[in-house]
């Protein structure tokens, strides 16, 4: 997909699922693993009970993210930005039921071009992305982005990317093949970061990488390969067995660590920004 029919595609599952996470994720599990790990690496490197902490989620969608971050650490100021106003509008309500809409800003804007956003601030504490790169159609687009928020990170700053990689997706395809199951492909609306090329770019802005952390080996494992091997091929996010693999995964994410290889699609990224 070009950029309008993606901007088009999010759209559309914007109005049609409102706040409820089926606006940005498929499934339930999921979604969980990503919020385990990100506060887990927001508590790892920032302190609750520190002077009020800025953040900043690029690509934050119906706002779901935010609102979860946001009630675990009372002292930060939460900001979104969205290329979909209809998101925007969505995370600007979900943080109103949850009366937390007074440290929560919502922006539409583009990841490449933040310096174009009115009033967003230059120096956060803390950013990140939840599969907003990977909506990028490009490895240009995607270095475009990277380097615009890379420079809305302060010194000694932190920036945490869950975005999917190429090359965790390939294995995962090898364990596919290997139970006689096809390759999948990405959605049409996903370009796969090439994590060599984008961790060598990292460098440029300035970004030092502290660590890559499997955040969801065992459930894609589950989902992806070892189930449909035994059901005809389906994908069933649904099965018992990819509930207790995330259960099991979620109760690594403390550790910032995985004991269950590297073989799922969506990877944190942690990088420092260096004086």
């Amino acid at each position: 997909m070009n950029k309008e029919e993606i901007y088009d595609h999010w759209t559309s599952w914007a109005q049609e699922h409102g706040e409820a996470i089926e606006a940005t994720t498929r499934t339930q599990s999921a979604k969980s693993i990503e919020l385990s790990a990100l506060n887990s690496a927001l508590s790892r490197y920032t302190s609750i009970d520190s002077a009020p902490t800025t953040i900043l989620e690029v690509g934050c969608g119906n706002g779901v993210n935010c609102v979860s971050i946001a009630a675990g650490f009372p002292q930060g100021q939460i900001f979104g930005i969205d290329f979909v106003p209809e998101m925007v509008d969505h995370a600007r309500g979900s943080a109103r039921s949850a009366h937390i809409d007074e440290r929560c800003t919502f922006r539409v804007g583009d990841a490449m071009q933040l310096e174009e956003i009115d009033d967003l601030p230059t120096d956060f504490d803390i950013a990140f992305t939840v599969r907003c790169l990977i909506n990028l159609e490009s490895d240009e687009n995607q270095r475009r982005a990277l380097k615009s928020i890379a420079e809305r990170v302060a010194t000694n700053g932190y920036l945490f990317l869950i975005e999917n990689s190429q090359q965790s997706y390939a294995r995962q395809n090898d364990l596919r093949t290997t139970l006689g199951l096809q390759p999948r492909t990405p959605a049409s609306f996903n370009h796969f970061i090439d994590e060599v090329s984008f961790l060598e770019f990292a460098k440029e802005c300035g970004l030092t990488l502290q660590g890559i952390v499997d955040i969801s080996s065992l459930h894609d494992t589950v989902l992806y390969a070892l189930a449909p091997s035994t059901n005809g091929g389906e994908i069933d996010y649904k099965h018992p067995l990819v509930e207790a693999a995330t259960r099991l995964e979620i109760a690594h994410h403390k550790e910032l660590g995985s004991p269950f290889g590297d073989f799922g699609q969506n990877r944190l990224f942690i990088f420092h920004k260096k004086s």
